[in-house]
C-alpha cells in the first residue's frame, strides 16, 4: 500500500498525533519551530507561498509572512482555495520548504495533500566550510 505525499510530510514532521485540519480557506494553521535540541526558534521568517508547476520568471506570490514569537509559534488562516508550499528560514539555519500543498474549496472533503496542524518543524543548523553551507 502506497503512502500518500500527506501521510510522508506528517510522518516527517510530527512528533505527536494531531489532526488533519480541514484545508479551506479560513483554516487556522499553527506552525511550531525547534532547533534539533529541541528549543524554540524564535524570528524564524514563516511564509507561505502560491506553488505552482511552471518555472516562473519571478518569485511565486506570497500570501502571509510573519516570525515565529518567543515560544517558536506562529498562526495564520489559509487564504483562498489552490496549491501552497510553507517557507522557513533564519540565519545560521538551513532554509526549509513545505509542500506543496492543497487548499480545497469551501465543500469539498479532500482534494490533495493537506497539512497537519500543529506543524513542527526542526530546522537544521547550517554548516559553512571555506565560505560554503554544508548539509
Amino acid at each position: 500500500m502506497a503512502l500518500s505525499s500527506a501521510a510522508v510530510l506528517a510522518a516527517l514532521l510530527m512528533t505527536t498525533p494531531s489532526p488533519i485540519v480541514a484545508m479551506h480557506p479560513g483554516a487556522a494553521v499553527a506552525v511550531v519551530v525547534t532547533d534539533a535540541n529541541g528549543r524554540a526558534l524564535p524570528g524564524v521568517a514563516v511564509r507561505l507561498c502560491e506553488a505552482t508547476s511552471q518555472p516562473q520568471p519571478s518569485a511565486p506570490r506570497e500570501y502571509v509572512r510573519l516570525l515565529t514569537d518567543s515560544d517558536g509559534r506562529a498562526r495564520f488562516s489559509l487564504p483562498l482555495e489552490g496549491r501552497y508550499t510553507l517557507g522557513l528560514t533564519m540565519s545560521g539555519f538551513l532554509p526549509t520548504v513545505l509542500g506543496p500543498f492543497v487548499v480545497c474549496a469551501a465543500g469539498q472533503s479532500s482534494c490533495g495533500p493537506s497539512l497537519v496542524t500543529p506543524v513542527r518543524v526542526t530546522l537544521p543548523k547550517a554548516a559553512f566550510v571555506d565560505g560554503a553551507v554544508v548539509r
